[in-house]
């Protein structure tokens, strides 16, 4: 089961509910200002084992583990968003 949302970053993952969260923490982590970006390659998931998996790979992923019970419930094919999985408070969805 998926388990956080993931962004690798300088080869580091970093998780947490929503990619702009992780982004904030990278930024701050990374003393980086706001003005400058910060890479969107690198945007996916974590399963509970800690197994790092793109968004399109997230996407099969959740539908073989049977978090997700169709593609037709995903708000942007063909990938995975963390608003697919948990609700705004990061609490995770029955399977949908």
């Amino acid at each position: 089961m998926l388990v956080k949302a993931a962004i690798v970053y300088e080869g580091v993952v970093y998780t947490g509910i929503r990619h702009y969260q992780i982004i904030a923490k990278i930024r701050k982590v990374k003393n980086i200002p706001k003005h400058v970006p910060v890479p969107m390659r690198g945007h996916g998931f974590v399963n509970e084992a800690g197994k790092y998996f793109t968004k399109k790979e997230a996407l099969i992923y959740a539908v073989k583990c049977g978090q997700l019970k169709s593609l037709e419930s995903i708000i942007s094919p063909p990938h995975l968003t963390s608003e697919d999985l948990w609700d705004k408070e990061g609490k995770l969805y029955s399977v949908i």
